[in-house]
């Protein structure tokens, strides 16, 4: 599976490596990661830490928050040591979101200077189970700041794979692993997301999904055909208008060690690879970044890369809708009314209210087959949530209190912050219809249009199945977040793989 990205090895001993090694610094100068150097490598000794140190101090490094120097030859009495130094600034208010502001910043460097081999000796103080340590946040703004898309610039110099050695003791390298196989499904899911929509077609997601298998994820795909046997005309008829068919991606994670009786956590992508809009076109300045439509299954098949290859010992079933919701003369069109798997009727308000309808089939279709424990579903859903909490926070909608405190708890852990918003009979009235069973948007004010959204999904949530709506609208799309930038975020994949991660946990 090609993922642009850095290469990340955890190993317990420095070998003799070439490149160069990072250094933390706080903003007393105090070496955060020197005693791990000084205990595994003989070139590490008090006497040239001092230099270092003193070196720094001529330079006018002092530790402050993203400050990056690289010494080389510059060290006296150890040229052939070569350390980037990394300031941390004040370590007692190191939170999340500095520690990733600060890996950005040494990503950003390693890139600048193209370098190909970086060695990093974790402190065992940040290694211990706890939640609020910097490795984390780190290791994403470090991948961050080395990210590129530019597989398609054919004037761009090609340029290698950086490789980053990570030194951690033995026992707690099996944690470590699952980080870096969680930057391997974020990576994943921003490559998803980043490619253009005339390459990521419904039928080429498919094929990016299928390549799942070599990791023990069985695959299983629906064509047009298949859906229409399923009755899931709810997605049909979002996708009918486009050349590139819809279908629907399962993939299943069932370890060996799982016993035969064990439900399975199911998750729920929306995949709409390009979203004009429909009859009610998008404007120009929105319609753009459609291809980024589809983030919510890019996080579901992230997260089950993340899962396989971590081994976790939990069933997982990930579904992914895709569809390409287009204009042409058979295109669904506003006030139509259209059935959907579950046998309710839908009045279609408004043909840019999509992805709750490829969702509506997606989520009743894996109900009845795989009677999860608990189903979650992800979807770049409404603009409203990007109103109402920007890209900070992705909006939680639950009906069960238990589920909704265990994904706000993993958001907090890894970074990935969710508010929960309200859910109520009273906003449920917003989307009845005199004509159908249900309409797919609310009143023509555009009142509460994230809560509706939330509203019109639950109604296809059955068996009192434990269920929550995660709106990645602000969050996943990256444009105005500090440290992807223009590039996508990759947002749910860490949500989803340590809410399994916990799950085995208990």
């Amino acid at each position: 599976m090609n993922i642009n990205g850095c290469q990340h090895q955890c190993i317990e001993h420095i070998k003799q490596l070439q490149g160069y090694y990072v250094l933390f610094f706080s903003d007393d100068m105090q070496g955060l990661n020197q005693d791990a150097y000084m205990s595994l490598l003989p070139k590490f000794t008090k006497n040239s830490i001092d230099t270092i140190k003193q070196t720094l101090k001529e330079i006018g490094f002092e530790g402050k928050k993203n400050q990056i120097r690289t010494l080389g030859s510059k060290i006296t009495g150890c040229e052939d040591l070569r350390v980037i130094c990394v300031g941390l600034g004040n370590t007692d208010a190191l939170d999340a979101m500095t520690a990733k502001s600060c890996g950005l910043s040494l990503g950003k460097h390693i890139s600048k200077h193209d370098e190909t081999c970086i060695t990093i000796a974790w402190p065992k103080a940040w290694l211990t189970p706890q939640d609020n340590h910097p490795v984390h946040p780190l290791l994403v703004g470090i991948e961050a700041g080395c990210y590129r898309f530019d597989r398609y610039k054919t004037k761009s110099k090609p340029k290698s794979k950086t490789t980053f050695y990570h030194v951690v003791p033995l026992p707690y390298q099996q944690h470590f692993s699952f980080l870096l196989n969680l930057l391997l499904g974020q990576n994943l899911a921003k490559d998803l997301m980043n490619e253009p929509a005339n390459i990521l077609t419904p039928k080429a997601f498919t094929e990016r999904i299928l390549e799942l298998d070599k990791f023990g994820v069985k695959v299983t795909l629906l064509d047009c055909h298949q859906l229409e046997k399923e009755n899931m005309h709810a997605l049909l008829s979002v996708g009918k208008a486009s050349i590139h068919k819809p279908y629907l991606a399962i993939m299943e994670w069932s370890p060996s060690n799982a016993s035969t009786s064990q439900q399975p956590l199911a998750f729920v992508g929306k995949g709409i690879c390009f979203d004009t809009g429909g009859i009610n076109l998008k404007p120009s300045g929105f319609i753009e970044d459609m291809h980024h439509d589809m983030g919510g299954s890019a996080a579901v098949v992230g997260a089950m890369l993340t899962i396989a290859k971590s081994h976790l010992p939990k069933k997982v079933v990930g579904v992914v809708a895709l569809a390409e919701n287009s204009i042409a003369g058979n295109a669904t069109r506003p006030s139509d009314i259209i059935s959907s798997r579950s046998g309710k009727s839908i009045y279609i308000g408004n043909t840019d209210a999509e992805g709750r309808l490829i969702l509506a089939d997606a989520i009743d279709y894996t109900i009845d087959r795989f009677k999860p424990e608990s189903i979650i579903d992800l979807a770049t859903l409404t603009g409203a949530c990007v109103i109402a909490l920007g890209s900070v926070y992705a909006g939680l909608f639950s009906n069960n209190d238990i589920l909704a405190k265990s994904l706000i708890k993993s958001g907090t852990r890894v970074d990935e912050l969710l508010w929960r918003l309200p859910l109520h009979k009273a906003y449920d009235q917003m989307i009845d219809s005199p004509v159908a069973d249900v309409s797919n948007i609310g009143n023509k004010k555009r009142e509460a249009g994230a809560i509706t959204a939330a509203q019109f999904l639950q109604r296809f949530v059955k068996n009192n199945t434990p269920w929550a709506h995660l709106d990645i609208a602000g969050t996943a799309f990256g444009t105005s977040d500090p440290v992807h930038g223009k590039h996508c975020s990759g947002f749910g994949v860490a949500i989803l793989a340590d809410i399994i991660k916990q799950a085995c946990n208990h």
